[in-house]
């Protein structure tokens, strides 16, 4: 009795972890010209997972937990970073990152 109740309790362990797997469709423009566009699967509690860059700029997302998830950019040049959350719980839902100087305009968003 005792091991069914913990290989049961392992297998929802399991299951619980990989139903935190969340996959986001993401998009960066520069200057309105659409620069990436890739699919994201992001793993629960997985931190700064890379998935392009452009013009010395990375990207990477992070899950925080509860369902939010930062999209954090990376600009090799200046240096700088640059941050955005969001709670991603249902189709649709997104995170957005904007940057804008005299020169660009960069956004980038990863929608679920």
């Amino acid at each position: 009795m005792m091991k069914t109740l913990l290989a049961s309790l392992i297998a929802l362990s399991s299951v619980s972890a990989f139903a935190h797997e969340t996959t986001l469709q993401c998009k960066a423009t520069y200057n309105m010209d659409t620069v990436l566009e890739t699919a994201v699967t992001l793993g629960h509690s997985e931190r700064n997972k890379s998935f392009g860059s452009y013009e010395g700029f990375q990207f990477f997302l992070s899950d925080m937990g509860s369902g939010i998830v930062e999209l954090q950019s990376l600009n090799s040049n200046e240096p700088s970073r640059s941050y955005a959350t969001a709670k991603i719980s249902e189709a649709g839902s997104f995170v957005e990152l904007s940057i804008w100087t005299r020169e660009f305009i960069l956004e980038v968003r990863c929608t679920k």
